[in-house]
């Protein structure tokens, strides 16, 4: 992070918490691969804490690992990660592409850009509304206020991002439904 902006204990917890993330992912990865060591480490603090035995975590942990089963192998894992670095990188020059047309060029473009692309993404994984019409616009609002943006300018990013966005979405999707020679029954089928 570049130093004049960013309070020097905000980025501590942030490189902290950063590193806390994927350390994190490291564990549950190896938790998937290893889930005996998993049961038996969930088993001990049910044992210790026995109120959480009715939040029904052991079934909750059997689904988390199944998900991250896939990921166990290397091949899979480093698409994922390849998929992942392309989607961010794509969201990420997007809304900076968005916020020099609005503003121009600021200070701390890269900054803003990935920390509306973080706090969108969170909005978007939250579905509280059809499209995430609001959440998302207000997920740019906070970081371009964090930032000091004015509230105008803020909004016109998140709404031009939501758009673009949007757009991406109907035709990459359009796109990969008529290649999969999918029809609207289909879906229609596969909801009932």
């Amino acid at each position: 992070f570049p130093s004049h902006d960013i309070p020097a204990e905000i980025a501590f917890t942030v490189r902290t918490l950063s590193v806390l993330a994927v350390v994190g992912f490291g564990v549950l990865l190896a938790f998937a691969r290893y889930r005996t060591l998993a049961h038996q480490l969930l088993t001990w603090f049910l044992n210790r804490l026995p109120f959480l035995k009715r939040l029904h975590l052991t079934e909750l942990l059997d689904q988390v690992l199944d998900g991250l089963r896939p990921l166990t192998n290397w091949r899979k894992l480093l698409f994922a990660v390849a998929w992942t670095i392309i989607s961010w990188s794509i969201s990420i020059v997007t809304i900076y592409l968005i916020q020099i047309s609005v503003q121009g060029v600021p200070l701390d473009t890269w900054l803003l850009s990935g920390l509306i692309a973080s706090l969108a993404s969170l909005a978007i994984a939250v579905p509280l509304s059809v499209a995430s019409v609001g959440p998302l616009e207000n997920a740019v609002l906070a970081a371009g206020n964090l930032l000091g943006f004015s509230a105008t300018t803020s909004l016109a990013m998140g709404l031009l991002f939501h758009g673009v966005s949007v757009a991406t979405y109907l035709v990459c999707g359009t796109l990969g439904i008529v290649r999969m020679g999918v029809t609207l029954g289909d879906v229609m089928q596969e909801k009932k």
